[in-house]
């Protein structure tokens, strides 16, 4: 809640996005084996480190791979094997995430309300600021955070953060 009522001055350092991504799945890797969810990683080779605030972008992917778990679990395992895969590439001198799951997708009223304050669909579960602040910080790195979802498809958010500007 402090990350987002507060501002906060970005602490950019070098930093491997590969690294940053395997830190979060490790921290996440039980809860998605007891929610029968597997996660898997196409890191690209070709990322390079780049300047980021790696506390605010920890952040980022701790929310939206959690939310991406909360997906393919919120309705119960009804259809086949659950699966999150966080995908990296390079992006114009940045870096591009790609956040994609088989859950349950969001319709176009949800997905209309995404980035509003205390938004959830997660009921009692959720605060509704996860998405608040993530968009909040990679606004913050001059990035761009899209989302494509499909009811019953699943959903795929791309977070693009770019190399900091000398």
């Amino acid at each position: 809640m402090l990350f987002y009522s507060r501002d906060r001055k970005l602490q950019y350092k070098k930093v491997d996005p590969n690294q940053l991504v395997l830190e979060v799945i490790n921290l996440l890797k039980g809860r998605a084996e007891v929610s029968n969810v597997e996660i898997r990683c196409q890191l690209s080779d070709k990322v390079r480190e780049i300047m980021l605030d790696p506390v605010g972008i920890h952040r980022c992917l701790l929310n939206l791979i959690s939310n991406a778990i909360d997906a393919c679990t919120l309705e119960g395992i009804t259809r086949g094997k659950c699966m999150v895969t966080i995908r990296t590439e390079p992006e114009n001198g940045g870096v591009r995430f790609d956040i994609i799951d088989n859950g349950i997708g969001m319709d176009e009223e949800v997905q209309n309300r995404l980035f509003e304050e205390f938004f959830t669909t997660k009921g009692y579960k959720g605060t509704g600021l996860g998405l608040s602040v993530t968009n909040k910080i990679v606004k913050e790195h001059n990035g761009k955070l899209t989302f494509k979802s499909s009811p019953g498809k699943g959903t795929t958010f791309t977070m693009v953060i770019p190399q900091k500007k000398s």
